[in-house]
């Protein structure tokens, strides 16, 4: 069942609709937890902290992506997952540098991106 969710909940991210998708992802992850699946945990929280960077919430994403992180080396997920995981927390992060690096560069201030 969380499996299933899972998949709904990228569907309506791949459609445009992230914030549809967010709670599906919660309950999904509600679910694994419940019953201890923890390679699936791992790939949701991988894909609820992808749609919270879609959805331009970088310290929230960081956040999930960092626990998604964690799992992924405690339960040595070897499909790519932890590969997938730390691409997105790289590309985060430097989106971050940029954003503050064109503040400070434009003497605003505030971002230009």
């Amino acid at each position: 069942m969380a499996q299933s969710l899972d998949e709904l909940a990228r569907l309506h991210c791949d459609q445009g609709e992230p914030e549809r998708a967010l709670p599906l992802f919660q309950e999904a992850l509600e679910l694994a937890r419940e019953i201890g699946e923890r390679n699936r945990i791992a790939v949701i929280l991988t894909d609820l902290g992808d749609t919270h960077r879609r959805l331009g919430r970088t310290e929230e994403a960081l956040r999930i992506l960092g626990q998604a992180e964690e799992l992924c080396d405690e339960v040595a997920l070897i499909d790519g997952g932890r590969i997938r995981v730390q691409g997105t927390i790289d590309a985060l992060r430097a989106r971050c540098r940029n954003r503050y690096k064109a503040t400070y560069e434009n003497g605003t201030g505030k971002a230009s991106i």
